[in-house]
């Protein structure tokens, strides 16, 4: 059977909010305007911002880590990470289509047209794009 390609968190009936926690990510990471934010089942924190139209990635609690994966996404608004490590990424707004970028490519695989953004993703287990 085919794991699940998202963080399913497990949390008590008793679960509150902790004051003094930790900040994963701040706006020198993430911009002044991130749209989602999509953490993988390692981790690693994948958000989208409006201001310089990128993809970030990083490792939660290691500031130095976050990189800048794609340019040129104009007002992206989800992002949703494979089991496979594929990076589905709206690029609706100006663009009208969802793109999927795969490891080491220098071009995305277009897999959805759209009439506008997408403000969230999700991949089934029967690989198929919501």
């Amino acid at each position: 059977s085919l794991g699940l390609s998202f963080n399913q968190l497990t949390l008590c009936g008793s679960a509150s909010w902790n004051s003094s926690g930790l900040t994963m990510a701040d706006r020198r990471h993430l911009g002044v305007y991130p749209n989602q934010i999509f953490i993988d089942t390692e981790n690693m924190v994948y958000a989208t911002s409006d201001d310089d139209d990128r993809l970030s990635v990083g490792q939660k609690n290691v500031s130095v880590s976050y990189q800048k994966l794609f340019n040129n996404l104009n007002q992206s608004k989800g992002v949703f990470l494979s089991e496979k490590g594929e990076i589905y990424i709206d690029n609706g707004a100006h663009f009208g289509r969802v793109e999927k970028w795969t490891m080491n490519a220098t071009t995305p695989t277009i897999v959805m047209t759209v009439n506008g953004s997408c403000h969230s993703l999700f991949l089934g287990p029967d690989d198929l794009l919501y």
